[in-house]
């Protein structure tokens, strides 16, 4: 099973036009002004690289979600165990692929549909990674597997048939610990 953000370039690509004509603006000074000259041209470099940053980031960067076999072997995901099955993050720009998290199905404690708002209320609580397509969402999916001393949050946003297939696998994982 396997589920490809989308990117949507919301709202990067208005911060990154911004940017460029801000940092365009910067080095037209530096043709009229005589003095602070290389004050200019450095914000000016900044603003160039902070909207190719926006763009590669949020434009280019396309991340992938997959539930495989244990280090990769070929298992049935419908009739497998957790403890059989990663959950694998990757990230692709172009054609290259960089795995990112490989997270054990068994670890895995919860998955929830939360606001940006309680995000933040939780990013204390966990050791957060933000692979969400959009530069500021809405909503996402925060799914949270044990760690050592502190658990691991993932927020990003999935497909429905894996979304229900980690709630289900969670709730599973809950009903078998003893309390």
């Amino acid at each position: 099973m396997e589920y490809k953000t989308k990117p949507t370039g919301k709202p990067s690509d208005f911060y990154a036009i911004g940017l460029v004509v801000t940092g365009a603006i910067f080095w037209r000074i530096t043709f009229v002004q005589d003095s602070l000259i290389a004050l200019y041209q450095l914000l000016s470099v900044i603003m160039f690289g902070a909207a190719m940053y926006l763009l590669i980031r949020y434009r280019l960067t396309v991340f992938s979600f997959r539930i495989e076999g244990r280090n990769g072997a070929v298992v049935d995901i419908r009739t497998a165990m957790p403890e059989e099955l990663d959950f694998v993050v990757g990230k692709m720009r172009g054609k290259g692929a960089v795995p990112l998290a490989r997270l054990s199905l068994d670890e895995l404690k919860s998955v929830k549909t939360v606001s940006t708002e309680l995000l933040k209320d939780k990013a204390r609580e966990l050791s957060l990674f933000k692979y969400h397509p959009d530069m500021s969402p809405d909503e996402g999916v925060l799914i949270v597997f044990s760690g050592g001393a502190k658990d691991i949050g993932i927020f990003s946003c999935l497909s429905s048939e894996m979304l229900a297939f980690l709630e289900k696998t969670a709730s599973d994982n809950l009903r078998g610990v003893d309390i």
